[in-house]
């Protein structure tokens, strides 16, 4: 069943459930729904679905700040965090309610989340005590370079084994003991006794239900984890000199974490818990499984950036327009690492780069290339990944609504035999250049973030 989708446009996107929808769920009928918080880096969002056939019942979205009070630093206000995703729950239960639907069918709630972004709290007051510092911020780049001074091999790689993590600005760690160090609230709450440490799963969960709990994609995010105990690493923890004790407990990725505390959903239970990248890889057998994932310095962000930034348009949704405007980039390439590149490069000195403007040059070839940065970022990241893999072919990809079935699985209201058994949908794309032209399109792009790479200290 198809939904009507209103794209983002200033503050708030909803999507509306087509007519048919309405008079299936018209009355109580005893189904069950799954419902999920998707809480990212642009938006945080309240999806509701039909167990049984997987549709989407109601959803509601609202664009979120991201704060820059420093070159390279990245905030956003955890309050914000918290209140956008409550407004959006009050969007969709108004929604179930105009189609007849009660809110006693929602039986249970996950998180899909940002993953690195690092929140500290007062336990007795529950206030955030500074800005959410986020996953794509860089200032911790020199206390990177300290920590790897530090370690006996001075790599960044020194604890891959251990975490599966390089030593690097991207992870909650270093975020922490910045906090730590640097932030007055922070220390005297540290030695009172009161200070909490979160990623917003966390966060979100603390504020909704009274428990400090994490899941274990979350927790592999912060280089404090140990991947083969599955705990916090005392190794590690002492390495950074963060306490364990304001460190969450640490839980399975579906199971009961609490019930909320109030709201037009209280007594629901928030029952699953997975990092959003983890979540789009979902699967529901029990052995764990590893990730050998990528990561990226931007993606849709950078549609923000030219909207905001630059002004090139003044809504999300005329990005396509503008971009089918034009045949081609006419030889300019966006490397958009406002912050420092990630996969395979890890170069937290690299800085945004636009390349091969001429006179001609507008802003929908600007903006082409942008869309096309995102492009050549994944395809780094695949050549990464076979690499790594060897012989083993990628042959497909996939995405899903991983928090809402964790959601359901950790309260036993759907199978997860069942899940498996179900075939998704699929859709192929097949490229429209040549081999030739995608080839010498890529030997470009990693001529251009090779001039990117350094940037922060070129004059060092």
């Amino acid at each position: 069943m198809n939904g009507t989708i209103v794209r983002l446009s200033g503050e708030e996107l909803e999507m509306n459930v087509a007519e048919p929808v309405k008079e299936l769920f018209s009355t109580t009928t005893g189904m069950v729904l799954l419902a999920a918080i998707d809480q990212g880096t642009s938006s945080s969002r309240f999806l509701v679905f039909e167990s049984d056939s997987g549709d989407l019942v109601a959803s509601h979205q609202i664009e979120v700040r991201q704060l820059f009070p420093n070159p390279g630093w990245v905030e956003m206000d955890p309050m914000e965090i918290i209140d956008t995703v409550k407004e959006c729950m009050w969007n969709v239960v108004d929604r179930l309610k105009s189609l007849g639907i009660s809110r006693d069918e929602m039986k249970s709630i996950g998180i899909a989340n940002q993953r690195e972004t690092t929140i500290v709290w007062d336990s007795q007051t529950g206030k955030p005590l500074a800005n959410a510092i986020v996953w794509l911020d860089s200032r911790t780049s020199a206390l990177a370079e300290e920590s790897i001074s530090r370690t006996e091999s001075k790599s960044q790689d020194e604890f891959k084994e251990k975490t599966g993590l390089p030593i690097h600005p991207y992870f909650s760690a270093l975020k922490l003991k910045w906090l730590i160090r640097n932030n007055s609230l922070v220390k005297e709450a540290l030695a009172d006794g009161r200070l909490l440490f979160g990623t917003v799963d966390t966060w979100l969960i603390w504020k909704l239900t009274g428990e400090h709990v994490t899941d274990v994609t979350n927790a592999s995010r912060t280089l404090l984890f140990d991947l083969h105990k599955r705990k916090w690493s005392t190794e590690m923890c002492e390495f950074f000199n963060i306490p364990q004790d304001i460190l969450p407990r640490i839980m399975s990725s579906a199971e009961v974490y609490g019930t909320l505390t109030d709201g037009p959903l209280k007594g629901v239970a928030i029952s699953g818990c997975l990092g959003d990248q983890q979540a789009a890889m979902f699967g529901p057998e029990a052995p764990v499984v590893y990730a050998l994932e990528g990561s990226g310095s931007i993606g849709g962000n950078v549609v923000r950036f030219l909207r905001d930034n630059f002004q090139f348009i003044k809504d999300t949704n005329e990005m396509e327009e503008i971009c089918r405007s034009v045949d081609s980039t006419e030889g300019v390439v966006f490397v958009p690492c406002f912050t420092g590149l990630y996969t395979p490069h890890w170069d937290p000195t690299a800085r945004g780069t636009i390349i091969g403007l001429t006179q001609v040059t507008t802003k929908a070839h600007v903006c082409l290339a942008a869309l096309r940065a995102i492009a050549f970022q994944s395809a780094e990241m695949l050549d990464a990944i076979q690499r790594e893999l060897g012989d083993t072919p990628i042959k497909n990809f996939r995405v899903g609504w991983g928090a809402a079935v964790a959601a359901g699985i950790g309260l036993q209201q759907i199978c997860a035999d069942i899940f498996s058994s179900r075939e998704p949908p699929t859709v192929s794309y097949e490229p429209r250049t040549d081999d030739g032209q995608r080839a010498a399109d890529m030997k470009q792009w990693k001529e251009a973030v090779r001039r990117a790479c350094g940037w922060a200290h070129w004059d060092t």
